[in-house]
């Protein structure tokens, strides 16, 4: 398969409203979605991808709460790959991919939680789960935070109107300490890489 075709004809389907067909061709990402992802060989495939396996989370194509995870996973995992590559290079990535990313940990954070208590140390996991699950909560909290301030600074007027991030707006700024907030940033910016790094190793060809 074409990825860069596909791609094209689920973005003309998404354009003209054609329904059917965007339903048929993201279902067709989602039940092959660790071979889409591991195909995507250029940065315009892997945000692409990411888009697609987002909207197959939105219109909940998955029938299993495995294929739940992993698409949310393979999603994040698309956008990290991308974001790092543009910042290796100097340069400044899309606002939307940025923003993709945002609501990923927002709405589909359920998600990803298991997968962030991986990140903390198995006995830490084992013997106390609801104290993993509570720092993994608050550690996809922060990552949101750091992800709204970096479209803040990088693209001011890109918010304005947006339901969406102003609705995690409101959430965050209800949730964090003013004081902290610089820790916090820092903080999110690592558990971000720790996150992509740890998805790269699952999901290695």
């Amino acid at each position: 398969m074409e990825l860069d075709k596909f791609f094209r004809d689920l973005e003309s389907a998404v354009e003209s409203g054609e329904r059917k067909v965007i339903r048929t061709m993201l279902t067709e990402v989602m039940k092959n979605r660790v071979e889409f992802y591991q195909k995507c060989s250029t940065l315009e495939q892997l945000d692409s991808y990411s888009q697609a396996m987002f909207h197959a989370l939105i219109l909940e194509l998955d029938e299993e709460e495995i294929e739940s995870i992993e698409g949310a996973e393979l999603s994040y995992l698309a956008i990290g790959n991308y974001l790092t590559v543009m910042q290796t290079s100097n340069a400044t990535p899309a606002a939307e991919t940025v923003k993709r990313r945002l609501l990923l940990l927002h709405y589909f954070n359920d998600y990803l939680t298991d997968t962030m208590m991986t990140l903390f140390t198995p006995s830490h996991k084992e013997d106390n789960r609801l104290e993993a699950r509570t720092l993994a909560i608050d550690c996809m909290a922060k990552m949101q935070l750091h992800d709204m301030c970096w479209l803040g600074e990088h693209y001011p007027n890109f918010a304005e109107g947006d339901e969406h991030i102003a609705a995690c707006d409101q959430e965050l700024a209800e949730s964090f300490d003013k004081e902290s907030i610089e820790q916090d940033l820092k903080n999110a910016a690592i558990m971000h890489k720790a996150l992509t790094a740890h998805l790269r190793v699952k999901y290695k060809p």
